[in-house]
This record gives structure tokens, sequence and C-alpha cells, in this order.
């Protein structure tokens, strides 16, 4: 038996080869179009989910595990590990970090701890990713925390929202909002900090949001090296854009490159291209 199974939800972004290779438990959330529900990842694409929401009517609504759906991983992953640390989007998204503590409280031989990534998007997939090669080099349940504790706040997220139009659909935001960014031709540039998001910037241009996602990480960086991911929502072009902008400016040590989970799109739509980040943290070497 292994020490620690760690547990992360579809949120993260995080590539599946990479969640298969460093052993890392994804739960789906779920998209839901009118009564038909799927599993994030497992029952619908992103290729998929994207080709329909472009004619959705009404638009999709998501939801997240429950805490009968974490309760069937533990079951599974008490018979496979010692421990499981589970590291959920912020709090402050939705009921991911609740629905685990509920499953966590029913579950009877197997420690478990969930943890508040305080943010989502590749962001939250760096604070698993880099807490999963601590347990690979065997690293106990409290090790594994402490490596993840130390993450979160080197971790980051920046994109470009190509529409207001389904966060007002959402209710997220007011119409007023999104008649205002149609008129001026905006493009809002947002992004993760101490568990919310916010607004960094507006452009007018492609061109100029890139320049603006990457002057912004170089406020939040100083251009010390990093590791990257960068994800878009149906904007493959786009992504290769700021990919190739982004390593004539910054000295890349890992570069990852993923889809935007349905879940994430349902919320704001087609178009989005951004970039998460992970600073070097002096105070461990994972």
């Amino acid at each position: 038996m292994k020490r620690v199974a760690l547990v992360t939800d579809s949120t993260a972004c995080i590539p599946p080869e990479i969640a298969r290779d460093l052993d890392i438990t994804v739960v789906p959330i779920w998209v839901l179009f009118g009564e038909q529900a799927y599993r994030d990842g497992v029952d619908i694409t992103p290729d998929e989910f994207y080709a329909r929401l472009k004619t959705a009517d009404p638009l999709p609504h998501t939801s997240s595990p429950s805490p009968g759906d974490y309760l069937k991983v533990f079951e599974n992953l008490c018979q496979q590990a010692d421990s499981i640390l589970v590291i959920t989007y912020s709090s402050r998204f939705g009921m991911s970090y609740q629905a685990a503590r509920l499953a966590r409280n029913q579950i009877e031989g197997v420690r478990v701890e969930v943890l508040d990534s305080r943010t989502a998007t590749m962001a939250q997939g760096f604070v698993a990713i880099i807490t999963a090669r601590a347990i690979a080099r065997g690293a106990d349940l409290e090790t594994a925390i402490a490596v993840a504790e130390q993450t979160i706040p080197c971790v980051g997220f920046l994109a470009k929202l190509e529409t207001l139009h389904y966060l007002c659909k959402s209710g997220r935001v007011p119409e007023i909002a999104e008649w205002i960014g149609r008129a001026l031709k905006l493009r809002l540039i947002f992004g993760s900090g101490d568990g919310v998001v916010s607004v960094v910037g507006a452009s007018r241009t492609q061109r100029q949001a890139i320049n603006q996602i990457l002057d912004e990480l170089v406020e939040r960086t100083m251009l010390k090296k990093l590791d990257v991911g960068i994800f878009h929502a149906d904007a493959p072009d786009e992504a290769d854009v700021l990919r190739d902008r982004l390593l004539e400016r910054f000295e890349v040590d890992e570069l990852y490159y993923a889809e935007m989970t349905p879940v994430i799109g349902a919320h704001i739509g087609p178009g989005v291209v951004g970039l998460a980040y992970c600073l070097d943290n002096p105070e461990f070497n994972p």
C-alpha cells in the first residue's frame, strides 16, 4: 500500500497523462445540459462541450461533486493507501471543498484531509502536481500537506475573457456589464488572488490582451523562473500565440498545455485563453 493517495477535482485542468503518471485521482465536476448530466472529462470532452455550447438553449450549468461522489472515491482508495489528501478548488467558487469534508466524516479506517487550494484552473493543478511528486518520493501525509500549503502562495492564473455573455446569463454579472463590454469591444483580463477572481485589466484587441497578461505576469513574478500551464477554451490558435510570446519573455522550467475544463467553460464561454503559473519556492525542493 502507498502512504498517501492524492485526490483533486476536474477544475484543476491537469492533462490526463500527467494525472495518470503521478497517480492523481481526479473527481469530475458535473456538467448539465437540461436534464442530461455529464461527468467532466469522463462523459464529455472539451471539444464536444464547446461544440454543443454554441447552440445550447438554455445554457448548461454545473454542479460540484456530491459527498456521495467523494465517498465512493475514498472507499476505493482506502484499499490502496494509508491516508488520503484532497486538494479542491477554492471554497469561494463552489461546494467541492465542503462536499469532500462531509464525505471525510463518513469514511472509517483511513485518515482523510481536505485542503482548500484557494484557486482553480491549472493553478490548482500545480498544487496537486507538486504535492504528488512529493508523495512519489515518499512523503507522508503531514509532509504532503506542508508541501501543498507552501505551494499555494506561489501559484496563480491570468486569462482573457472574450465575452461577458455567459457570466451575465449565469447571473454572475449584471446585463449592463455585457452591454458596456460589447459597446466598447472590451476583452477583460482577470486573475486569481487569495481565493477570489478579480479584473486586472481590459483591452480592445487580442494582441493587447496577451500583452496585458504577460505584463501582469511580470508584476507578479518579477521574471523569476516559472512552471507555466497554458490553457484555452476552444481557442487553440490564440493559446499558441500566448505560449510563443511567453517563451520570448520568460524563463520557463516546465510548460504544460491544456484545454479549459467544460465546468469552467460553462460559466465563461469559449474564446478564453490564459496561463497558470507556479514560482519556485525556496523553502522546499519539489
